[in-house]
């Protein structure tokens, strides 16, 4: 999905990559302890106006009231609103495709592979951050919330202010950075930086670093991105992503998962550090993931939805808070 669009020259490579994504999928754990199937794709939708879901709501407030370092974590399911499709829910990406793959020849699945991926690209440079971004992005700024960490590359958080590396991790990178290998310089632009014709896990962009030119070296920059089957050395700016996503979780006492299927490793085991410290993860998806047997709270409704009821508890106890002391 790196991808603004695909050649037919690319069709047996990508196959390989559906491949590598198709055995990701499948070492989920997909039954229980009792052998039942688990279904990860069927959307859920608690009713926001049940008193056990406020209930919940209303205490999750409380713990993010009461917490000393309160980070978020963020998956597809927070763009969702913002036009952007997802992965792995009932409309996702990959959950499409292997419906579509059952019945179709080649070449027209490989149209319909890069309509997808072409459609995708079109939407991301045009995409405003959603209201979860900005609440998220505010609630930083107030010092609410630590850090937050995304699994994203749609580039909606650094649009809504905030900064990689201060108070952002971008765990799979951003598609529209790209970096010198040489001399480590980002370069953040306006338009998605892969090339039309990348080939799966080639990061090059063909374009040179300005940096370096200038100090009589020729360097190429690359993108940023993690593809499927990467690794810290592909893309090395990753590591330092990682490592503050890292320490941020294991200082933090509550972790908010918001729109992620948690199944891609090495990012979807951040939260575990979290709970080995004896902190409290809460998941808001539309899906079951593999750790909700781990989580303390799961609440399944749309992102924004839960973050604005949030929001306007915080805010309305803030002014009950400046009532009393006048």
């Amino acid at each position: 999905i790196t991808m603004t669009s695909l050649s037919n020259t690319d069709c047996e490579e990508y196959y390989t990559f559906e491949k590598y994504v198709e055995s990701n999928l499948q070492s989920i754990n997909n039954t229980d302890e009792n052998g039942n199937q688990i279904d990860y794709i069927t959307e859920i939708f608690d009713n926001i106006n049940d008193p056990n879901i406020i209930s919940k709501l209303n205490l999750l407030v409380d713990w993010i009231n009461d917490s000393n370092h309160f980070i978020i974590y963020t998956g597809a399911g927070i763009s969702t609103a913002a036009n952007l499709p997802d992965y792995r829910g009932e409309n996702g990406i990959w959950t499409l495709k292997a419906k579509e793959r059952e019945d179709k020849e080649d070449k027209e699945e490989f149209n319909d592979i890069k309509s997808v991926v072409e459609t995708f690209s079109e939407k991301l440079v045009i995409a405003d951050p959603t209201r979860s971004h900005e609440i998220i992005f505010d609630w930083v700024e107030k010092g609410i919330c630590n850090y937050v960490m995304s699994t994203n590359v749609d580039n909606l958080h650094c649009r809504s202010g905030l900064i990689r590396d201060e108070n952002l991790s971008e765990l799979h990178g951003n598609l529209f950075i790209e970096e010198c290998s040489e001399c480590k310089k980002l370069y953040k632009r306006d338009f998605i930086v892969t090339l039309p014709t990348s080939k799966i896990n080639c990061h090059e962009t063909k374009r040179d670093c300005d940096k370096c030119v200038g100090e009589g070296k020729k360097e190429t920059l690359r993108d940023i991105c993690v593809h499927f089957g990467d690794d810290y050395k592909s893309v090395p700016s990753m590591e330092a992503q990682y490592d503050n996503a890292w320490v941020n979780c294991i200082k933090s006492d509550l972790i908010l998962v918001l729109g992620s299927s948690l199944s891609v490793e090495t990012a979807c085991s951040l939260p575990d550090y979290v709970k080995e410290k004896n902190g409290r993860i809460v998941i808001v998806n539309l899906q079951v993931t593999p750790k909700d047997s781990i989580a303390d709270m799961i609440i399944h409704q749309k992102c924004d939805v839960v973050i604005e009821y949030i929001q306007n508890k915080l805010l309305m106890n803030r002014d009950n808070k400046d009532n009393n002391n006048n």
